[in-house]
């Protein structure tokens, strides 16, 4: 019932914007949306990273600021804008986003290699071209010893008060020698 009547008013919205068109005053409504299918890749041309966002400069940012460090960009490094697509339909996007990542890895790489066959960073291309500086420093790469000697770093001391159960022990076996 409440889904019918919400859907009623919407068309009921949409046949009195189409009835304006002619006046030229639908145009105030109307947003210029954009959404975008981009494929980061790892500098060693390892990791191929697919995803959908409706601005590229922002997300790219967020991959290279590596907050989520559990995420697939972060462990593989995977941060230099290879390829993207721009579209005006989010539905469109989210098809196009769910074929690329069903394709096999060749098929992935010729389509990266119609617009960019050098692999460059366009992020960085964009700064030179355009003399914006909108790129993320990315962080140096931590290996999992590091990782694992900061957790330690990070974990609280035990406190403890007195000598320890097994140095009792020990004790007392030098005091009978």
């Amino acid at each position: 019932m409440w889904l019918q009547l919400q859907l009623r008013l919407r068309l009921q919205l949409w046949l009195q914007l189409w009835s304006l068109l002619p006046l030229g005053l639908v145009l105030v409504f109307m947003r210029d949306y954009r959404f975008f299918v981009y494929m980061l890749n790892s500098s060693s041309r390892r990791a191929l990273y697919t995803g959908m966002t409706n601005c590229v400069i922002d997300r790219v940012n967020e991959h290279r600021s590596r907050e989520d460090k559990r995420s697939f960009t972060a462990q593989y490094r995977a941060f230099r804008l290879v390829y993207y697509e721009e579209f005006a339909d989010v539905h469109l996007c989210i098809r196009r986003e769910k074929e690329i990542k069903g394709w096999t890895r060749a098929k992935k790489n010729a389509l990266v290699e119609t617009i960019n066959p050098k692999w460059r960073d366009l992020m960085a291309e964009w700064e030179e071209k355009y003399g914006l500086d909108f790129v993320v420093p990315i962080p140096p790469y931590e290996g999992r010893a590091r990782q694992q000697q900061n957790q330690r770093q990070m974990q609280p001391q035990k406190q403890t008060q007195g000598p320890s159960p097994a140095s009792l022990r020990s004790l007392a076996q030098d005091d009978k020698a």
